[in-house]
């Protein structure tokens, strides 16, 4: 049984007791809603989603009033991002670009009242802990995928000493109307939503939607204010708060025109095989009515009948008309192959390379490993520049909700195919003893608290240090035991070798 504080052995007043109890209650109760799952649609309802047919004409009309078309434009990017495996291509290899394990987590310094070591260790420990329980690689790849599709991610944020959940809501519900000093987006939320069949989400959700809802249901207005603590918006054209276009609108026209092209070679590949046998029905010379034949129309017919059922093959078609009776075939095969491959890849080619990310997605274009490094470092400004001191502003605020006195976590501006590079930088300023042993590690995936646990295992309980003594060795710091080289000298040699050298010195003299 537990025991009260006055002393170790003394037991606990009935008043203590109720509250033990009563704290043990509330902590099973939370690790039971901790195991259920947030509920984000019901299963037992069929979800329907309409697609509209979409044309270039369409995208130049939207263009013209993109305020007013917003949401046809991000619907139009929906379309192609699930209609196009280019598309999805070019949006996923900007969305990997982004490495968040590149990170350095820095405790609170004050330089005219240093705090206590003890203090620095608490803030840099429990931030830690708190990044590991926090899955903000696979959070921030929804986020980062959604940005480069629609321009702006709009979540609300479930997170604890246990654990972070980004809930994505619909963004033809949110809008976003500030920024908070913290660099933080602030958006709204339109209540209506919860409106009929979605009604039941707002006792699953829970906070902040409880709130929210009540607040609209007194008169508070339909579009409610999501509360900083919960806010999580994100938006890839951050240069400008009140347009919300997708960033890859620009080249929507040429993935219908590919679309197109691929279409038109998918139905010239059907008819390269495609063939149609025909048979004419032969008439009587000097006939006086127009079906005076040769031969009886249902006889041939019958015998017809018996070559499509037995003798023909697939996609091949066949039919009877006035004539000779002579067969006749029709073949669809006249198309240049060769011509409509090229013209698939040329289209394949220019939204790639328009793209901007083609580059390497189609490496035929770049030759050499000079040229692949710059193609990597342009993409990965183009899609992290704007995107990453945001994902920085708000994983530092949420950590100040979680941790009492949090480390500020620092983002280094390189992605996944720079990342050699930059590790490299930090090794040579480890050579002039700066401070890079942990971002270091944390380049190669492994964070500060994991470096710190193998390093400890390895030194100190393993003590590999000292089972494995013997430094790696190279060419550059080793010396070779071959026979090559300057020949050695036995003492003799050396004896006589300095007389002559006596001997030479006084002749000299």
């Amino acid at each position: 049984m537990a025991q009260a504080k006055s002393g170790a052995n003394a037991p606990m007043t009935a008043a203590e007791m109720q509250q033990w109890i009563k704290d043990h209650e509330k902590q099973l109760k939370n690790y039971a809603a901790m195991l259920d799952p947030i509920k984000l649609r019901d299963v037992t309802k069929g979800v329907t989603r309409k697609v509209e047919s979409l044309t270039k004409e369409n995208i130049v009309e939207y263009l013209k009033k993109p305020v007013e078309n917003e949401k046809k434009l991000r619907n139009a990017a929906l379309y192609l991002y699930f209609r196009s495996q280019i598309f999805q291509r070019i949006i996923m290899y900007y969305a990997t670009l982004f490495n968040f394990d590149a990170r350095s987590v820095i405790p609170p310094y004050d330089l005219v009242k240093p705090p206590t070591d003890q203090a620095i260790l608490k803030s840099y420990n429990d931030t830690l802990i708190m990044l590991n329980k926090w899955n903000i690689n696979y959070e921030f790849l929804k986020v980062a995928v959604t940005c480069l599709l629609q321009d702006v991610s709009y979540n609300v944020a479930y997170y604890d000493k246990d654990g972070l959940f980004l809930l994505p809501l619909p963004p033809d519900y949110c809008k976003i109307y500030g920024q908070y000093v913290s660099g933080n987006l602030a958006f709204k939320m339109d209540m209506s939503y919860f409106r009929g069949t979605n009604q039941w989400l707002i006792d699953e959700w829970g906070e902040p939607f409880r709130t929210m809802w009540n607040d609209f249901q007194n008169g508070g207005g339909k579009w409610q204010v999501v509360p900083e603590k919960y806010s999580a918006a994100f938006k890839w054209h951050i240069e400008n708060i009140d347009l919300i276009m997708p960033p890859f609108t620009g080249i929507l026209g040429d993935l219908l025109a590919l679309n197109e092209i691929s279409d038109m070679a998918a139905v010239n590949d059907a008819l390269d095989i495609y063939k149609l046998v025909y048979m004419k029905l032969k008439t009587i010379t000097g006939a006086k009515m127009a079906d005076e034949w040769s031969v009886s129309p249902g006889v041939s017919l019958e015998y017809a009948s018996r070559l499509v059922d037995e003798a023909l093959p697939p996609y091949v078609s066949f039919g009877v008309v006035p004539g000779d009776a002579d067969l006749g075939v029709v073949d669809f095969s006249s198309i240049d192959r060769a011509t409509e491959t090229t013209k698939v890849q040329k289209a394949i080619k220019t939204v790639l390379n328009t793209s901007g990310g083609g580059q390497l997605l189609n490496a035929t274009d770049v030759t050499g490993s000079t040229a692949q490094h710059l193609v990597a470092h342009v993409d990965e400004s183009f899609s992290t520049s704007s995107m990453l001191p945001q994902f920085q502003a708000w994983i530092n605020t949420a950590l100040s909700y979680t941790v009492s006195n949090p480390s500020k976590v620092v983002f280094f501006h390189t992605g996944r195919l720079t990342k050699d590079e930059y590790r490299k930088e930090l090794l040579e300023n480890a050579q002039y003893s700066l401070p890079t042993k942990l971002s270091i590690m944390a380049l190669s995936g492994i964070d500060p608290l994991e470096t710190l646990s193998l390093n400890h295992l390895e030194e100190d309980i393993l003590k590999l240090g000292d089972r494995f003594n013997d430094p790696l060795q190279s060419s550059y710091t080793s010396t070779s035991n071959d026979e090559g080289g300057r020949p050695t000298l036995d003492d003799d040699q050396i004896s006589d070798s300095g007389e002559a050298s006596r001997d030479k010195q006084e002749t000299a003299g």
